[in-house]
């Protein structure tokens, strides 16, 4: 057998990184990593267009991005990235980013030219709780997107549900959909759940149940667990374009809009929420009749 000389040196090549993007589902923040179509374009030349991929560590990436040929750069690249789930599991989500003219620090752990989305620090930090990680501490900044399943998704494992579809009533009767609305699931002082309309207004909340309450022992058949549970949402009336992730969760930096329990105007109550039954929620339209969907008043 032939002998052959060690190398002299070692190549080492060096590609660029410009994006790197983490999804995770907003009901359980697992992550979330094929079945996506996200693509990403420069907020000025909307038909130029490259294509993320994942990576076996869950990161979506590419190595080119439309006009940027790499750091240091001429300027600051503001661009949008598009997702689209071609499974149907989650709601098309929409975001800016903005690539600067040095690349951004190392991150350990991540990728060395990560950029992480910009606006976790704008947003209310206890209304968003269910889409950050338990026990973060105060101050920490995610490194992901959520991506909030639509309603035709089965909520993965043994998790809550809550499902509406969202109508603002308007003051003479007319109604149209509460489209991008999102809505917040509260268990005691804690927000346990988190979900968006889709155009429609058709919604899911998906989460973890709380803590089991006490149980007495009895000798009748166990009863149903139940929680009380607060329900508030919050409609911007953003139109039914789909718009800026920002936009989106940043309605919950507001006060929450009236949803209707019983019509002409009385507000809903607290609900129970029953363990291993979803929970559908509806305005009640008489004593005998319910609507099919749940009625929002605009203050």
């Amino acid at each position: 057998m032939a002998d052959f000389a060690s190398p002299a040196s070692i190549d080492r090549v060096v590609l660029p990184q410009p994006i790197a993007l983490m999804f995770r589902d907003a009901s359980d923040l697992a992550r979330v990593t094929d079945g996506l179509e996200v693509s990403v374009h420069d907020e000025k030349l909307p038909f130029v267009r490259r294509t993320l991929r994942s990576l076996p560590s869950g990161w979506w990436t590419t190595q080119r991005l439309p006009g940027f040929t790499g750091w240091p750069s001429d300027r600051d690249r503001r661009f949008v990235v598009e997702v689209k789930d071609r499974l149907g599991r989650y709601l098309p989500a929409r975001f800016g980013l903005t690539v600067g003219k040095a690349p951004p620090a190392v991150r350990p752990g991540t990728p060395g030219a990560i950029s992480p989305w910009p606006k976790w620090p704008g947003l209310n930090a206890s209304r968003t709780g269910p889409v950050r990680p338990d026990g973060a501490p105060a101050g920490y900044q995610p490194d992901y997107l959520p991506l909030f399943p639509t309603v035709a998704r089965a909520a993965p494992g043994p998790r809550a549900e809550i499902r509406a579809q969202l109508l603002v009533r308007e003051p003479g009767g007319e109604t149209r959909a509460a489209s991008w609305a999102a809505m917040t699931v509260q268990v005691g002082s804690r927000i346990v759940g988190l979900g968006v309309a889709d155009a429609g207004g058709a919604i899911v909340t998906a989460f973890a149940y709380p803590p089991y309450p006490a149980q007495v022992p009895s000798s009748d058949p166990r009863p149903a667990i139940t929680w009380p549970a607060r329900v508030s949402v919050y409609f911007d009336d953003l139109g039914a374009a789909l718009p800026d992730l920002e936009d989106i969760l940043g309605q919950l930096g507001g006060t929450s809009v009236t949803a209707l329990g019983k019509l002409p105007a009385d507000p809903l109550d607290l609900q129970q929420l029953t363990l291993g039954r979803p929970l559908v929620l509806r305005t009640a339209t008489s004593d005998t009749q319910t609507a099919s969907s749940l009625f929002l008043q605009i203050a």
